[in-house]
């Protein structure tokens, strides 16, 4: 065998190595690729990609994530949606059944009866949305209110460090100016008879209470961070918003109810010492919040499951019972109380009606020259209890001391029921 020599008398890299192998024998081939390995050219482990690609790759990245948040942001619209759905029906039903159930009992006061087998009418909607208004304007600004000062309470004794933003503070005098446009406008919307809105010294009060209590606070912030220096702003943007309230509260409530506070007394007292009005309804509506209240408070002391399902169960059953007792003391307290132009049982300012007869309607008994014939079409003194797409229901506004009287719901007049195919026209 013939060996080949380099140029400077020495063997060759690759000779040298052929007898190194041979004399390391057959068993060390990891070692063996270890000159070969070193021989080769080293990489760089990552692949350099075109921007073109590499631009597609992170496109195609974006486009699935997008995809999956679209994906489930129209699952969470169509819960939304099924949930939304679901709760207006429930709102609905809670409506209709609240103002067929005070409509039925205010009305079957009367003797009228023939109402109970309509359950979808107009009315009922209208009384069931004055049943609900009181929470609405009245308790549920008030729970907010006690919710937000109670949270700030907290806030306020949690130790804040120097870095983090100090909590949110909300003045006690804007609390009372939220509660007493929600109490206004219930006042008003309910009780207030048609024209007292609008006599001439009335037009402004009630939007000036609402423009004054919606603004005003912002504009004292406004005058106080601009022209006052800071250590004197809270304590002047303190006394500047104590004084709109009372500003509020006093004078402008006083001038938009005066001459109706004694009506007031009556709807929400009654007339004699025991109460006898509007006080009942409040209170049985105020007990159904009040029960939940109590009820999640004692819950959060309990461990056992079971106990928190049955605190549950209780709260519910109560609260419904509450409620009915609300509908009735509604039925009996406030809604006769209500003008009927509002929806209302109060026919003290109700336009009376005289009813023509058709003639050949006309019994023997009952003819044109009866008394109650001619009454019903001269006397003009009846006025329109309730009417249905069958029949008219009457009552003469001399009957049981007149309309005002019957308010009260103690001594109530004789209805008369006419149908409407013996009627040929109705003049109001």
């Amino acid at each position: 065998m013939h060996t080949v020599k380099a140029k400077n008398g020495k063997a060759p890299a690759s000779a040298n190595w052929t007898e190194a192998q041979k004399s390391k024998g057959p068993n060390n081939h990891v070692e063996e690729l270890a000159p070969l390995s070193s021989a080769i050219p080293e990489k760089s482990a990552s692949i350099e990609l075109s921007p073109h690609i590499q631009k597609g790759r992170r496109n195609g990245g974006c486009r699935r994530r997008d995809n999956k948040e679209e994906k489930a942001a129209t699952q969470t619209l169509l819960k939304l949606t099924k949930m939304a759905s679901s709760w207006f029906a429930a709102l609905i039903a809670l409506v209709l059944g609240s103002g067929f159930l005070c409509v039925y009992t205010f009305l079957d006061r009367f003797g009228v009866r023939s109402t109970g087998g309509e359950f979808l009418r107009a009315r009922y909607v209208h009384c069931g949305v004055l049943l609900l208004l009181f929470p609405v304007c009245v308790l549920a600004p008030l729970a907010v209110a006690l919710s937000l000062r109670r949270l700030q309470s907290k806030l306020s004794k949690a130790t804040v460090s120097e870095n983090s933003k100090r909590p949110f503070k909300v003045p006690l005098s804007s609390f009372l100016l939220f509660l007493n446009m929600g109490w206004v406008f219930f006042i008003y919307l309910l009780f207030t008879p048609r024209e007292f809105l609008f006599t001439k010294e009335k037009e402004a009060i009630l939007p000036l209470i609402f423009v004054a209590s919606l603004l005003g606070p912002q504009f004292i912030e406004w005058l106080v961070a601009r022209y006052i220096v800071p250590h004197r702003s809270q304590s002047l943007s303190r006394f500047l918003r104590w004084t709109l309230c009372l500003m509020i509260i006093v004078p402008l409530d006083y001038l938009a109810f005066r001459g109706f506070f004694g009506r007031l007394w009556t709807i929400f007292w009654g007339r004699a010492i025991v109460p006898s009005g509007a006080i009942y309804y409040f209170l049985f509506m105020s007990l159904i919040p009040y029960t939940f209240w109590r009820v999640n408070t004692r819950i959060r002391k309990l461990t056992i499951h079971r106990a928190k399902r049955e605190f549950r169960l209780a709260a519910v059953c109560l609260s419904l019972f509450f409620y009915f007792c609300a509908i009735i003391s509604f039925a009996m307290r406030v809604f006769p109380q209500i003008p009927q132009s509002k929806g209302g049982g109060d026919y003290s300012q109700s336009p009376c009606v005289a009813v023509h007869f058709k003639e050949f309607h006309l019994s023997s008994a009952l003819t044109n020259a009866s008394p109650l014939v001619l009454s019903l079409s001269y006397s003009n003194c009846f006025v329109a209890i309730d009417e249905t797409p069958g029949a008219y229901f009457l009552a003469d506004t001399n009957d049981a001391g007149g309309p005002e009287l019957w308010r009260e719901m103690r001594t109530l007049p004789h209805v008369i029921e006419l149908h409407r195919d013996t009627v040929d026209l109705v003049r109001f």
